[in-house]
Formats: C-alpha cells, sequence, structure tokens
C-alpha cells in the first residue's frame, strides 16, 4: 500500500461512533449531534425579511406612550398603553406566523393620572412583572404580578411598600433572581429598590441611591443580564450627557459601581432604552441626541466596571418633529441583531433596524421603512417574541382614531444546526437506524474536493470550507481525508 486511500479506507480513523440517524443521511457529509442522542445532517434554511399586515384593536384608544414585553411562561406578547388621563391598559398579543391576534382590552390601574409604565419578565416568578409610576397623591407607585391565560390576565399580587413616589416611569430588570426597580426619585436622585418576585408574590427589599447625592435627569433605562448578576443603568446627567453604572446585588440591596460618562457622548434629547444582547454578551443602548439623530451604543459590564464602544448613528430624525419619541428595542436570538423600532422621517413613518455587534462596535443592516403611523405618533412599541422568533410590534394610528395598531416582524436570519457539529458520516444511514461516524480526533477519508494541508471550517449550511467560521472541522490530508479537529 503506497498511498494514503489504501492506508486509510472509507471510515478508517480509530475514532468511529455508532449513531442513530433522525432523518436520512448521505454519505461523507457533516453530522451533528442532537439532544436525544441520535445525529442529524448539518443544514441551513434562509428566511427573509417578513413584515405582516396590520392588525387594528378596535374600540381602543391611546393617546401617549405605550410598552410591550414578552411573556416566556405563557409564549404571549404584552403590550401596555397609557391614555392622556392616566389610565393604564393592558392587552395580551398572539403572534401566528406573520399575523398577531389581540384579546380584549383589560384596565390595569382603577385609577388615572398614572406617568408611566414599564415591564419585565421575571424568571423566578415565570411571570410578568409591571411597575406604574404615579405620585403620592394618587397612592404611590405600584408594582403588578401578571398570570396570564390564553388571551387574556390577571393580576396575581401588587406590591406598593418600599417604593418611592415618583412622576416619571419605573425602569425594571432582572439579574442574580432579583428584580430591580429604578425610579427618579423626588431628591432627583435615581434609586434602585430590590424586589423578590415568586408565582404568587412580590416581596420589597432596600432603597439605595445610584446617583449618590448628585442630581439626574428623569430619562433613563435599566437592564438586567444573569450573566455577571449586574443591572446596568443608563441615564442623562446634569450635563445633558449619556452615563452607566452598574450595580450588583448586595443583600437585599445594591452596591453601586463607579459612574461613566460614555465614550464619544453626545448630547441627549430624552428618552433611553435599552437591550441585553445574550448572544454576544453586550447591553445595546439607544438615545436621541439634541439634534434628534439616533444613535446606538455597545455597553459591557462583566467586569464591573463599565465599557463601551463608539456610538452608532442609526438613522436621521426630521428636525421638524420634535416628538420625543423613545425608540422600541429588543434583541433577536436566532439572527443574534438587536431590532430597533422608530420614528425616523419627516413623513410620519417609522422603521425597523437590525444593529449587528462585534466587540464593542455596532453596524446595522438596510432598515425595513415605511410603516406608516398616519400623524406624528405619540407612541409606539414592541417585544420580541422568542418562540416564534419575530418582534411583535405596536403603534398608534393616527390616520385611524389613535386605534393601537399591531404588526409582526422577523428579520433576515439563518436557522442552522452547524454548532453542533460532532463528525464526517461514513456511509449513507437511513432515518432512525444506526450508523457509523467518524467523530472528532478521527480520520475521515470519504469527502471529496478537500486541498491537502488546508484547514477546513463547518459553514452555516454544514459544508466543509476554507472560509473561517465558528466552528473548525479539522486540516485535510489528501483531496479525500480530514484529520477532524486537528490542532494547527
Amino acid at each position: 500500500m503506497s498511498n494514503l486511500s489504501d492506508l486509510l479506507p472509507a471510515g478508517a480513523g480509530g475514532k468511529q461512533v455508532d449513531f442513530v440517524a433522525s432523518g436520512t443521511i448521505g454519505n461523507g457529509v457533516t453530522v451533528g449531534l442532537k439532544t436525544n442522542g441520535q445525529v442529524e445532517a448539518l443544514s441551513s434554511t434562509v428566511y427573509p425579511v417578513s413584515l405582516g399586515g396590520e392588525t387594528e384593536i378596535n374600540g381602543e384608544t391611546f393617546d401617549k406612550g405605550a410598552y410591550g414585553v414578552y411573556d416566556v411562561g405563557s409564549g404571549k406578547i404584552l403590550f401596555f398603553l397609557e391614555t392622556n388621563t392616566g389610565y393604564i391598559r393592558g392587552v395580551v398579543g398572539t403572534i401566528s406566523g406573520t399575523t398577531i391576534s389581540f384579546g380584549t382590552m383589560i384596565y390595569l390601574t382603577s385609577s388615572p393620572y398614572n406617568t408611566g409604565v414599564r415591564a419585565v419578565y421575571a424568571p423566578s416568578a415565570g411571570k410578568v412583572v409591571v411597575a406604574v409610576a404615579r405620585p403620592a397623591n394618587y397612592g404611590g407607585s405600584i408594582c403588578y404580578l401578571l398570570t396570564v391565560s390564553g388571551t387574556s390576565f390577571t393580576v396575581q399580587d401588587t406590591q406598593t411598600s418600599g417604593l418611592g413616589q415618583t412622576s416619571y416611569f419605573i425602569s425594571m430588570a432582572y439579574a442574580n433572581n432579583k428584580l430591580a426597580a429604578v425610579y427618579y426619585g423626588t431628591n432627583g436622585q435615581l434609586v434602585a429598590c430590590q424586589l423578590t418576585a415568586t408565582s404568587t408574590s412580590i416581596t420589597s427589599g432596600a432603597d439605595i441611591n445610584i446617583t449618590n447625592g448628585t442630581s439626574a435627569d428623569y430619562n433613563y433605562a435599566a437592564i438586567g443580564h444573569d450573566q455577571d448578576n449586574k443591572v446596568v443603568v443608563l441615564y442623562k446627567d446634569t450635563s445633558n450627557y449619556p452615563v452607566a453604572v452598574a450595580i450588583t446585588t448586595s443583600g437585599n440591596g445594591y452596591t453601586v459601581g463607579t459612574v461613566k460618562q460614555l465614550q464619544n457622548a453626545t448630547t441627549v434629547r430624552n428618552y433611553f432604552n435599552a437591550s441585553y444582547d445574550s448572544v454576544n454578551k453586550k447591553i445595546i443602548g439607544v438615545i436621541s441626541d439634541s439634534s434628534e439623530l439616533t444613535y446606538a451604543v455597545a455597553i459591557d459590564s462583566s467586569s464591573g466596571t463599565i465599557t463601551n464602544g463608539a456610538f452608532y448613528q442609526i438613522s436621521a430624525v426630521a428636525s421638524t418633529a420634535k416628538n420625543y419619541l423613545s425608540a422600541a428595542v429588543g434583541f433577536h436570538v436566532p439572527s443574534a441583531k438587536t431590532l430597533v423600532f422608530q420614528y425616523y422621517s419627516t413623513g410620519n413613518q417609522a422603521g425597523i433596524f437590525p444593529l449587528n455587534v462585534s466587540g464593542l462596535t455596532i453596524t446595522g443592516d438596510s432598515p425595513t421603512l415605511g410603516i406608516g403611523l398616519g400623524d406624528v405618533p405619540s407612541g409606539l412599541t414592541g417585544a420580541v417574541n422568542s418562540s416564534t422568533s419575530s418582534m411583535g410590534i405596536l403603534w398608534r394610528d393616527g390616520a385611524n382614531s389613535d386605534l393601537p395598531t399591531g404588526q409582526v416582524f422577523t428579520p433576515a436570519w439563518t436557522l442552522t444546526n452547524y454548532t453542533s457539529f460532532v463528525g464526517i458520516s461514513d456511509a449513507a444511514i437511513s432515518s432512525g437506524v444506526s450508523g457509523s461516524v467518524t467523530v472528532k480526533g478521527g480520520i475521515a477519508s470519504n469527502v471529496t474536493s478537500l486541498t491537502p494541508n488546508s484547514n477546513y471550517y463547518v459553514q452555516t449550511n454544514g459544508t466543509l470550507s476554507t472560509t473561517t467560521s465558528t466552528v473548525f472541522a479539522g486540516r485535510a490530508l489528501s483531496s479525500t481525508s480530514i484529520n477532524l479537529d486537528y490542532t494547527t
């Protein structure tokens, strides 16, 4: 035997393992390991950008802000609307394909003059917690624990103690099995109150001043993430610059880190919003400046201190329309993109802008524009449904009696199982039948069109290529043989 093919016939590499095939697998193709212990051929499906039709909630109007949150427990999106008299109403949205349907609007508050609403999903409770801000003479701020059933929800518990009085909204974040309610107190400081949510109740812990005696503007956002047990608070300082600080759970309260003015900071016009990119592990903050341009910035708090990248301009907003609108921000896991839904032009329209993150650098894809708001809008919001991989958006249709109108948006993304790569099939395997696979550490010699001594990577569609990807396959020994998981 004088050549490699004689020494290593098909499937000869010393690392063969028998697996049951899930679906038909061809000869000499890459396979991935499933959670049930079976293997499947690696492949991908490309989904294009999609914006579904409009669905209006007849008989209902809203005149101020709106807020959306995805309820992981029920698989539904909850939207909350503020009326011009300060009532808060909520509605359950169900996404099916490219359409969204709504249940009946429910009054969350029984009294008017509430001044803002925010919400977050609490994994410790398996439910959504809603915070409604209101001044002391109207009963003080309150949190609601909601239980969703079908197309409706009920209030499981409420909490008022421990929440200071505020005339502005309360931001909510979840980290380290605790909720952080962050609000602008009457003393001009930002305050964080720790809450504990179970499936049946909410209890409050201690308050702590985030701004440590210095004044702050009332516009801010609080975003939490469990990876490093931090809550990142974004707010506007007294010089109108965006700043950030990380707070860490400490007993029944929080320990406040060092406040940092963000690099390349631009003056802030009004609202903040933010979302957590769970793939790249970054907070993506979105702000608008005094020229009404909208920016995004990537923030990292993993070390306990704040680092951030440069500000990325998302789009120009007409300087003639000072709407002071907050963008809706959500993270789409399958595409690893942050979706920003915002007002963007003099044509009274909104658009959805997908953002990508590499390190602390943000780039943008082509936006989906032309979502017609009818007139200058006073409210828009959205939330990403992780089970359907779609973003449900809600906006006020000024051209149709201010009716709340919903749509379903899905960015371009690729469904792939290539990161589950475990080896290469030694021969064709029928579905449900056991067959041999050369796994990592072995040598597969029944592939084709390789360049000897070249490194190969698994692509999203399951093919092998010298193009670098996140999944290294191995080094080619010949045109038909590859040393799997060869260490370079």
